[in-house]
């Protein structure tokens, strides 16, 4: 069940969800009402690590903000949370990241 939502911004499909729930739409439901309450503080948490160049802290939030992304089925922006996740802890293409934390504020 691949949806978009009014804006067409950012594409989900709650395959996975209602999979992993067995179809249980209060289970659902919390996970969504979850995510939505908790996104804006962490991809803040992720924008200030970003912005202090504390890539330790940018790696750990994103490892955690990343399955919540893959439960709900946004992969639009999978290809740079791997990126964000990836050079955050490697420390490496440093110059890109503030870029992709653009991307990712932007898209969700």
């Amino acid at each position: 069940m691949a949806l978009n939502n009014q804006n067409d911004s950012v594409s989900y499909d709650l395959s996975y969800l209602t999979e992993l729930s067995g179809g249980d739409s209060s289970f659902i439901q919390t996970i969504i009402i979850q995510f939505i309450a908790e996104a804006p503080t962490v991809i803040h948490t992720i924008a200030v690590a970003s912005s202090e160049q504390n890539w330790d802290e940018l790696a750990y939030q994103i490892h955690k903000f990343a399955p919540n992304l893959a439960f709900l089925g946004i992969s639009d922006i999978k290809e740079e949370v791997n990126k964000l996740e990836s050079f955050s802890k490697l420390h490496t293409d440093l110059e890109a990241i503030p870029q992709l934390v653009d991307i990712l504020e932007q898209t969700l």
